[in-house]
């Protein structure tokens, strides 16, 4: 992406923010051309929709968590339903389908929405978008921050078009407007929390740090209250201790969570890495290279990797493949 992608991206972002009545920050999408009609990928989409349907009435219950998963994000009014279109609409359908997450506490199926399908134009959502700048901060540096201190059949009458209230992912510009609004929100609060807030925020996952679990306590309530303002709710927290928190939030008593990413046992509070190695075991370089790579640590600090790597670089200096 070029600086004038980027920079295109956040003068839409800045000209179209406002706070509706409800304290939601509303934007708007940052379209390429503003001329040229979307993608609109009806007939993929249905295709895709009847493909998923089949499949997932092999499993009756998988069938129902999706069904229920819509049903949830109608409720919440993250879409809704229309049955007259406007025809001055810029309208793009987006294909879905299921990813089951059986390791993940909260959900154990997730919708996912692919705005990158392209039609037989060629043409996808995420092509006639700006990606917009990366905003994120640094992952080593948060990860670093963390370790520093202690603490029925589919049919065209049956079939219902819902389009999205909120910003949906899977859309190429979405990290980046999710990303800014919440920037826009800490420096809006302009404290010490949202400070630190702004600098261990990696999409929806907040990581603090805290000298004492009175501390940690206060900070987590006070992130919650915060993001609560702009209706955006803190659903799960984790902690090397027994957190405090009120009944409304979800806290992990598992000692099997994650950390952006990385296996982190938060009883013992370590770090942990999991992997298989075939019962032929590994024969070549190339299936060395393959099983280190495999296991997620931008940090470095694996020790198990680094004899694997050791070996490598020996196996190069003799020549043995």
């Amino acid at each position: 992406m070029t600086d004038y992608q980027g920079e295109k991206a956040f003068k839409v972002f800045q000209k179209s923010l406002i706070t509706d009545k409800e304290g939601r920050c509303v934007v708007s999408w940052p379209w390429k051309n503003q001329e040229i009609a979307p993608a609109k990928g009806y007939g993929l989409t249905w295709g895709r929709l009847r493909t998923t349907i089949r499949r997932l009435e092999k499993s009756p219950e998988l069938l129902e968590c999706y069904d229920e998963y819509i049903k949830t994000l109608l409720e919440e009014r993250i879409i809704e339903r229309i049955k007259n279109q406007n025809k001055t609409w810029r309208v793009s359908y987006l294909p879905h389908q299921a990813v089951i997450i059986s390791q993940k506490s909260t959900t154990k199926l997730r919708v996912v929405f692919d705005a990158s399908a392209k039609t037989n134009e060629g043409l996808s959502l995420n092509k006639c978008l700006y990606r917009g700048p990366a905003m994120m901060p640094s992952l080593v540096g948060i990860l670093l921050r963390a370790r520093r201190t202690k603490t029925k059949e589919v049919t065209q009458e049956n079939l219902a078009t819902y389009r999205f209230t909120r910003v949906s992912f899977g859309v190429v510009s979405s990290p980046f407007l999710l990303t800014i609004v919440i920037r826009h929100l800490l420096n809006e609060e302009s404290s010490k929390l949202s400070a630190e807030l702004a600098k261990n925020l990696c999409l929806d996952n907040v990581v603090l740090t805290a000298r004492s679990e009175l501390e940690s306590n206060r900070k987590a309530q006070e992130a919650k209250e915060l993001f609560k303002k702009a209706k955006m709710y803190l659903g799960e927290f984790n902690a090397n201790y027994d957190i405090e928190m009120d009944s409304e939030q979800e806290i992990t008593k598992k000692t099997a969570t994650k950390l952006l990413g990385i296996g982190w046992n938060n009883i013992k509070d370590e770090f942990t890495w999991r992997w298989k190695i075939s019962k032929e075991g590994l024969q070549t370089k190339r299936q060395i290279l393959q099983f280190y790579a495999a296991i997620y640590d931008p940090l470095g600090l694996c020790p198990i990797i680094l004899p694997w790597k050791l070996l490598v670089q020996d196996l190069w200096k003799k020549s043995v493949s």
